[in-house]
């Protein structure tokens, strides 16, 4: 993927040899619209990846466009879900892709799968990790993703020490996005609606 080269305002989807010469742009679309993730289909008929698709009731979808003739087709566009990394299943019949719904809040990411060509939706998690970037084994028994963990602890300093050693930890494991100051010189600790 390359943006704004040559075209401010557009990328473009490139293939090349593996030592980088015969380059060639094979789809261009808007920034607006930018394509992420992309991924080779296992036959090397497709290239997948996903982009912000806000219509109706959809806010992201997963697109294949043709090697050779650089047509696009929408794959799939699962409502109020946001679609990132997308990896083939070495039977190209399915795609794991991460994701995030309204059942999560946005805020934690799980894993789905995505058949292919007929594009249907189904999640394989639902818990209370957040997951980014997956891979898929080889024998697609096996996908690999990283789980992310979040520790928040609200400190405060007077700043007088240049090590901040005199640092008190004023909250233990709170969700706490944002912290400010109240005119009573009390600490306001802010927490997003539903933020996990």
């Amino acid at each position: 993927m390359r943006a704004n080269d040559p075209d401010p305002g557009k990328y473009h989807l490139l293939i090349a040899n593996a030592d980088g010469s015969n380059e060639k742009s094979i789809f261009a679309g808007p920034m607006a619209d930018v394509m992420s993730d992309s991924a080779w289909s296992p036959d090397g008929k497709a290239i997948v990846g996903t982009i912000f698709d806000q219509a109706k009731d959809s806010i992201s979808a997963v697109i294949s466009i043709d090697p050779d003739s650089g047509a696009q087709r929408t794959i799939s566009r699962p409502p109020y879900t946001v679609l990132t990394n997308v990896s083939w299943l070495p039977d190209g019949r399915a795609l794991a892709v991460i994701f995030s719904s309204m059942e999560t809040n946005f805020s934690r990411q799980q894993i789905g799968l995505i058949s292919y060509p007929d594009g249907k939706f189904r999640p394989i998690t639902a818990d209370t990790n957040d997951y980014a970037n997956l891979s898929v084994s080889a024998d697609g028994a096996t996908i690999a993703t990283v789980m992310r963990q979040s520790l928040r602890d609200v400190y405060v300093s007077s700043g007088l020490k240049a090590d901040y050693s005199d640092a008190r930890q004023v909250s233990s494991g709170d969700p706490v996005p944002v912290v400010a100051w109240a005119r009573d010189d009390n600490l306001l600790k802010l927490a997003s609606p539903g933020y996990r």
